[in-house]
């Protein structure tokens, strides 16, 4: 059995998570996109500059009666809190998981590695009158918005207040730790046994990897292990 702590997370298909002003544009998104709402994930793998390292900071929208990340599904033993009451897990394997448009399945696009999991959304406001970490990411995240703006990507959406959009994160990682796959090489399906063709996910947003409580526990270690091959 695999020992790594997993969270898999369903998001909207994109090919480079790193915005909207290079063209890209989210699919597959549930609802929420397809009602032309510009889904938060877009970010995902945008480099920010912490200090002297980089760093991703990830979005999975939550369902409709979602309360939080269960911390206690991933690791029961190591929860923690940061200095503003925030509870977390640290060294978390973070599976993006989204609809392939090519092979209308749902596959593996990328992971982090060593992640620290939030239990609720971190918003974006200065806290403590820290400004500087908050900002980078906000300033970057504008002006891909603005860029996108001025060149038309953003007419068909519905967010018109999205410069004052707080992008709020859930999930953070060393973008060294960050891995995303290149389009060709997302094909590696969820499924959750090897006859059973439905989602390892079903129709949740997120999935805690605990693989002895589906019926061919053996497929899902499998999946497990080859998503560590990927990334």
């Amino acid at each position: 059995m695999t020992k790594e702590k997993f969270l898999f997370c369903r998001v909207a298909w994109m090919n480079s998570y790193d915005g909207l002003a290079n063209g890209d544009t989210p699919l597959n998104g549930g609802s929420f996109v397809e009602e032309d709402n510009i889904p938060h994930e877009i970010f995902n793998f945008k480099k920010v500059k912490i200090g002297i390292e980089e760093k991703c900071f990830g979005f999975v929208h939550p369902s409709k009666k979602w309360t939080g990340i269960n911390l206690k599904r991933i690791d029961n033993k190591n929860i923690s809190q940061d200095k503003d009451g925030r509870n977390y897990v640290d060294n978390v394997l973070v599976v993006w998981a989204a609809k392939n448009p090519m092979l209308n399945k749902l596959v593996c696009v990328g992971g982090y590695k060593n992640a620290r999991v939030y239990e609720k959304f971190v918003q974006w406001e200065p806290i403590n009158n820290v400004k500087e970490i908050p900002r980078n990411r906000i300033d970057l995240i504008k002006k891909d918005l603005e860029m996108a703006s001025k060149r038309g990507l953003l007419d068909k959406y519905n967010n018109n207040n999205y410069l004052n959009e707080n992008f709020p994160y859930i999930i953070e990682a060393k973008a060294d730790d960050c891995v995303l796959l290149p389009t060709h090489n997302r094909n590696l399906e969820f499924f959750n046994s090897s006859t059973n063709k439905k989602s390892i996910l079903g129709q949740s947003q997120i999935g805690y990897g605990q693989c002895e409580k589906l019926t061919d526990s053996l497929h899902c270690e499998q999946l497990k292990k080859d998503i560590l091959s990927l990334i």
